[in-house]
């Protein structure tokens, strides 16, 4: 869509240039007849009329000379009285039929007839007025519409305003008053609906009823897309959803762990391996601590061990009960001792030697459990000292990611944290220091030339050689960035802006004319104000 309108534009402007010239020639065709048959006001304000077409063009000014010259010497032998009132009345009937650029033209002539006459200079002054009244008013229509399309309602009706009340037959303000207004109250309505939503939203996540709210901070969202708090809202409530799954899988999971150790428990209760099945017991208890059943379990195994140890010999009870005890505070030694104790008074019995059996793994494990950990700590200890070497070299990049093997074999450790961070601070303050010298380098040079200073050209090429040739000087010319110059010439306030990037430039102008045109050019193609304003900025 982007490069069909701006064809258009293009189409638009090569239009009005055309019918700019042809408007200019038919003008000129036309003072010329006036002129060759002695016309001499009408010519003179065609070729007036011609001027304000292209105010550059000589001819006309040169023609108008002659006329004015020719004006002179007919009005010496003209009864001054009789031309001015004449004057006065073509004046008097344009500006009654508000053709107020030619009713000036009539009071210039006459006042130039009689100079100390006040009403020609008082009806110049009005029309001065009108014009200036017209374009205010245009440029408040001008303003209000721009500020109409970015959505800046109030400001723009403000100035709507004031060019219905410089203007009150003006349906066009009036028309767009109205249309505000509504957009207005449709905003005000939207508001107090999108408030509506919040609020009921607000209540649900408070009432931990958190579908319900996130339906209502969608909804909210719906009215104002833009706004971030709903967003918020519904990524805490994903997040507190996600926090509840995460809680039921675990209970769940939990369960499952109870049940398989009751299950074992059970399976150990009914081979009367008792004191294993206690273990199974006493684990299903820590995994839920709220069930009741691995108590009672517990509490049925040590009455049986209770009438147990009644029927067998309290020495050799004793003794395992010590042994039990000690091998339960983790004493393996002790209970080993005891537990051989224990066998020799009743060799036969199977549980003194499955705790044998059971310390001996315990040990076992714990030496492997040592022995891994020594090499843990070695290799862990072997890398600090690798990444602290790093560190006080100065190679923080390599000394970073040393830090971070060490972290990944003991993630708890905060040392590593630290330095790891504390680089992070580093390498951010070099790299930012970096971007603003490479910023500083990259200023952008502002001249400000007068047209006593020096002469601009008109942008014409006869060949595409002649604008490279040409862009090619620029570029080795200016510095690289924009450099922006100022000018004042033939009526005209010019900005030249050079545009000097990687030994290519490209010239753009912005063109003031007097009577309020503004035209915009990159090399000796027209352009739009938006295409000037975006190619123009600095990098």
């Amino acid at each position: 869509m982007y490069p069909k309108n701006r064809i258009a534009e293009i189409d638009r402007l090569l239009g009005e240039m055309a019918a700019k010239d042809q408007q200019y020639n038919t003008l000129i065709v036309e003072a010329d007849a006036h002129f060759a048959g002695e016309n001499y006001r009408d010519s003179k304000a065609k070729y007036q009329s011609a001027l304000q077409v292209k105010p550059n063009e000589s001819y006309p000014k040169q023609r108008i000379d002659e006329i004015n010259a020719i004006l002179k010497d007919l009005a010496a032998a003209r009864e001054q009285d009789a031309q001015y009132q004449a004057l006065i009345q073509q004046a008097d009937a344009a500006f009654n039929r508000e053709a107020w650029s030619e009713a000036k033209t009539f009071y210039a002539e006459a006042l130039f007839i009689k100079s100390n006459e006040q009403y020609p200079k008082d009806q110049i002054a009005k029309i001065d007025a009108q014009l200036d009244k017209e374009k205010a008013y245009t440029d408040l229509i001008n303003q209000a519409d721009g500020l109409f399309k970015m959505d800046e309602l109030t400001r723009a009706r403000a100035l709507y305003v004031q060019a219905s009340e410089m203007k009150p037959s003006e349906s066009y303000p009036k028309s767009q008053i109205a249309a505000i207004d509504a957009r207005l109250d449709a905003n005000r309505r939207n508001e107090m609906a999108y408030q509506q939503a919040i609020a009921g939203a607000d209540e649900k996540f408070n009432a931990q009823a958190y579908s319900e709210a996130k339906t209502l901070y969608q909804k909210a969202l719906e009215l104002k897309s833009g706004e971030a708090y709903p967003k918020n809202q519904i990524q805490k409530i994903e997040d507190l959803l996600a926090q509840q799954r995460a809680e039921q899988e675990k209970l769940a999971q939990q369960r499952q762990q109870y049940e398989e150790a009751i299950a074992t428990a059970d399976r150990l209760f009914k081979l009367e391996e008792y004191d294993d099945a206690i273990s199974f017991y006493q684990q299903a208890s820590r995994i839920l601590p709220g069930e009741q059943y691995p108590g009672n379990q517990i509490a049925r195994i040590k009455d049986i061990l209770a009438q147990q140890q009644a029927e067998a010999g309290q020495a050799y009870r004793d003794k395992i009960s010590e042994a039990d005890q000690r091998f339960n505070g983790e004493q393996y030694e002790a209970a080993r001792r005891l537990y051989n104790e224990a066998i020799d008074m009743k060799p036969d019995e199977l549980y003194p030697k499955n705790q044998l059996k059971r310390i001996e793994d315990i040990l076992a494990q714990r030496a492997r459990e040592e022995q891994q950990r020594q090499k843990m700590e070695e290799e862990y200890a072997g890398l600090i000292d690798r990444a602290n070497g790093l560190y006080d070299n100065k190679d923080y990049v390599n000394a970073r990611s040393v830090y971070e093997q060490a972290l990944q074999i003991k993630p708890n450790e905060q040392f590593p944290k630290l330095r790891i961070e504390y680089i992070d601070e580093l390498l951010d303050s070099f790299e930012a220091a970096k971007n603003k010298k490479t910023k500083q380098a990259q200023t952008t040079k502002k001249v400000d030339v007068n047209v006593n200073e020096g002469k601009l050209h008109d942008l014409k090429f006869n060949t595409s050689r002649e604008r490279s040739a040409y862009l090619s000087r620029l570029a080795k010319a200016y510095p690289e960035g924009v450099t922006v110059e100022n000018y004042r010439q033939n009526n005209q306030r010019i900005k030249r802006v050079i545009v000097n990037y990687d030994g290519v430039a490209t010239e753009y102008r912005e063109v003031k004319h007097s009577w309020g045109g503004v035209y915009y050019f990159r090399n000796d193609k027209s352009i739009s104000k938006n295409v000037f304003m975006v190619e123009t900025k600095e990098r």
